[in-house]
């Protein structure tokens, strides 16, 4: 690591770092909870060789590091030394330290949490919730992933972010004992940290449960926090509290919409191909006008051309291009309105020609 960026990671960069997260490996799953919370951060920030050929360190000292964690001092202390003594970190210096990434398999699987997450779970605890946060890592990492599956009911779940796991299967991912895995998911369905609807309940270790996170949920906390010693509101001001309220809601509403809608026209290769088209011809009119207005004309034809087949395809699937459009949805809710019932059985002509 060279001097420059070590001088920035300890001076300029405060926790989280570059990064609002950490990476646990399941290699340090044997470890107590509040090891393998340290052993992420530093697993997280260290260890990885850049072009030079120099090895990245971490750099920060036992306070920073139990402030980020909510660790006590000697809690902190003592999970660094077991880390040490397992061969997972070597200590360069006083608060310098590289994580050995030749002690795991190759390659390693992780879970992981958000900075945010951890300080929500542990509010009002006196002591790490270690299980609590790595099974909620452990659904994070597995409800947010990119990766295709080959088996098709697994990627269709993928594709939803959703997850199909037993009591078992949690409890051996994490580290836990089955009986801490069952109390740290019935947490956090409590606390609406995760989903499971009634119908997605499992029934035996081969019918498995179906588990979502709540996405929402980060928005929600936010809204509902309220600042000290608020003085009590006039009725003309909880009439605006309400209202605002109720508009977050129709604003979550809108979004939600908009995102699903999105998606089904994003399936589709008639409407890729069109919006594709459309957005490379707003770069050639825009350069056009300002060098050649007689092209300019031309290309503005053919854009338009290309919008009637993205209307046309995305009338074939139900949709216009206003229901694409959070704000248009959010406009159309918050002054009462309501989107048009789908179009089905649509004839629609071939594609237009160039």
């Amino acid at each position: 690591m060279t001097e420059t960026a070590k001088l920035q990671l300890n001076n300029l960069i405060p926790l989280p770092f570059a990064q609002p997260y950490i990476k646990i490996p399941t290699g340090l799953k044997a470890l107590p909870s509040g090891a393998q919370l340290v052993g992420g951060l530093i697993y997280s920030f260290s260890g990885e060789i850049d072009k030079d050929g120099v090895y990245s360190t971490i750099c920060r000292t036992r306070k920073a590091m139990k402030d980020r964690l909510f660790l006590s001092l000697s809690t902190l202390s003592r999970d660094i030394a077991k880390l040490i003594a397992n061969g997972f970190v070597s200590r360069l210096s006083r608060d310098e330290y590289i994580f050995n990434r030749n002690k795991l398999k190759t390659p390693d699987e992780f879970t992981r949490i958000e900075f945010k997450e951890i300080a929500a779970i542990m509010d009002g605890c006196t002591r790490v919730q270690g299980v609590r946060l790595r099974v909620f890592a452990f659904f994070n990492t597995r409800c947010n992933n990119d990766k295709k599956c080959s088996e098709p009911e697994t990627e269709k779940l993928r594709k939803e972010h959703k997850i199909e796991a037993s009591y078992a299967d949690i409890a051996s991912a994490v580290g836990c004992s089955e009986r801490q895995a069952i109390r740290a998911v019935k947490w956090l369905l409590k606390h609406d940290y995760i989903h499971r609807p009634e119908k997605d309940k499992g029934t035996s270790i081969t019918d498995k449960s179906v588990y979502a996170l709540d996405r929402a949920y980060w928005r929600r906390k936010k809204r509902k926090e309220q600042t000290p010693d608020e003085p009590e509101q006039t009725p003309e001001q909880q009439a605006e509290t309400a209202r605002q309220t109720w508009l977050n809601e129709v604003r979550d509403r809108a979004v939600s919409e908009s995102d699903r809608n999105n998606k089904i026209a994003q399936r589709n290769k008639r409407y890729n191909e069109a919006r594709k088209r459309i957005v490379e011809l707003d770069v050639k009119i825009a350069y056009a006008e300002l060098y050649d207005p007689e092209k300019a004309v031309k290309v503005e034809a053919e854009r338009e051309r290309w919008v009637s087949e993205e209307t046309a395809a995305l009338k074939k699937l139900g949709l216009t291009a206003e229901l694409l459009d959070e704000e248009y949805l959010f406009n159309l809710y918050s002054n009462g309105g309501a989107p048009p019932e789908s179009v089905k059985n649509v004839v629609v002509g071939e594609q237009n020609s160039k």
